[in-house]
């Protein structure tokens, strides 16, 4: 039996899986992490040993993706498909930053899926991040900050930027659904090359600052200093 927890929200996610993992243990069953490599033992094991005191084994994987694609049939999908029909093995895979347009065949096996999608504002600040809309980021970055930690924000957003750079060079990011493919590269075009990377490195350079404790701004008004710079 196979759940699924994935989303491009991966906070949401990950706690998630920690109130599953949680839940499962109060009700006595045997949790027990396994790394890739282990899903083929585990398929030709079965169940397993199981715990003298747990009513019936867990296992959490990360990122099971990776063993099930491409179209060749392989003996790690095998495993996965296999895994999925047995109802006397509870498989919970974690799916970071992974939305269920990337998990298309895996999500077909699932008999519980569990997709955690970012919030509208999220979105609407990574899509107003370009040159000239100084005060439109402005206010959707205040907005957000209050009902979304800052560092995921930042994140988000650090991860947007690189996106784009990497659009603006002709590389389309894997798991770009189609619809995306434009909105990034119209927006890639907004920027004048060498001020998007600049504005990436210096995220970078924020995100150093913070870690070492070199900074007395917060990362939410680090980003509206740079966003002043690069955005009016």
């Amino acid at each position: 039996m196979l759940t699924i927890i994935c989303g491009e929200d991966s906070a949401a996610s990950r706690n998630h899986l920690n109130e599953l993992r949680k839940s499962y243990h109060q009700k006595g069953f045997h949790i027990q992490q396994v790394a890739l490599p282990e899903v083929i033992e585990l398929h030709k094991n079965g169940a397993g040993v199981m715990s003298l005191f747990a009513a019936q084994s867990v296992y959490i994987v990360e990122n099971l993706s990776k063993l099930y694609k491409g179209r060749t049939k392989t003996a790690a999908k095998t495993a996965v498909e296999e895994l999925a029909k047995d109802k006397n093995i509870i498989l919970i895979d974690w799916e970071e930053e992974k939305s269920a347009y990337e998990l298309t065949s895996l999500k077909k096996l699932a008999s519980s899926f569990q997709e955690y999608k970012l919030s509208a504002t999220i979105f609407q600040l990574q899509e107003t991040c370009y040159p000239g809309n100084l005060n439109v980021f402005l206010q959707t970055l205040r907005t957000l900050t209050t009902i979304q930690d800052e560092g995921f924000v930042f994140a988000m957003l650090w991860k947007h930027i690189r996106k784009l750079i990497l659009v603006s060079e002709g590389i389309l990011p894997a798991g770009t659904a189609p619809w995306q493919k434009g909105k990034l590269q119209a927006q890639a075009r907004s920027w004048q090359d060498k001020r998007l990377v600049d504005f990436y490195e210096g995220l970078t350079r924020i995100d150093i600052r913070l870690k070492t404790s070199a900074s007395v701004f917060s990362q939410a008004d680090s980003i509206e200093v740079l966003a002043c710079y690069f955005l009016r």
